[in-house]
């Protein structure tokens, strides 16, 4: 019974998680200003977040994890995000990872992945605006 309370949870604190990205994706460092950001699916496949700038055909596309996440399974999700991206029709496309600590952070940046954690949620200097104290 404890191992369905613990998987019915970390379900639900997926969801919760994707939601909390979403209010906060216009604060975190982007490429560029989303003007609409919500999640997209289409002939069942299914990106957690997309932030568009329709104007400028941009796109920022994150999946999101409720887990710590290693490297190994980091290259593969994005490979995942990168394949799923294709059927987005916009010609610049940033893809990037959402988890609650995710291992080479920095070698995923500097493949030009955007990486975000769970403290990069909280952490002012995470926002690209400058917010009232």
């Amino acid at each position: 019974m404890i191992k369905n309370v613990k998987e019915d949870f970390n379900t639900y604190m997926g969801q919760v998680y994707e939601e909390i990205v979403k209010q906060c994706i216009r604060r975190l460092k982007l490429p560029f200003k989303p003007l609409k950001v919500g999640g997209w699916w289409k002939k069942g496949v299914e990106i957690d977040v997309v932030a568009l700038d329709r104007k400028e055909k941009k796109a920022v596309l994150l999946e999101v994890k409720w887990k710590n996440i290693n490297r190994k399974e980091a290259y593969k999700i994005l490979a995942e995000l990168e394949e799923k991206g294709k059927e987005l029709p916009y010609p610049t496309k940033y893809y990037g990872l959402v988890g609650l600590d995710i291992d080479s952070r920095e070698d995923l940046e500097k493949d030009g992945y955007l990486v975000y954690e769970l403290k990069d949620l909280v952490k002012p200097n995470t926002y690209s605006v400058n917010l009232p104290k």
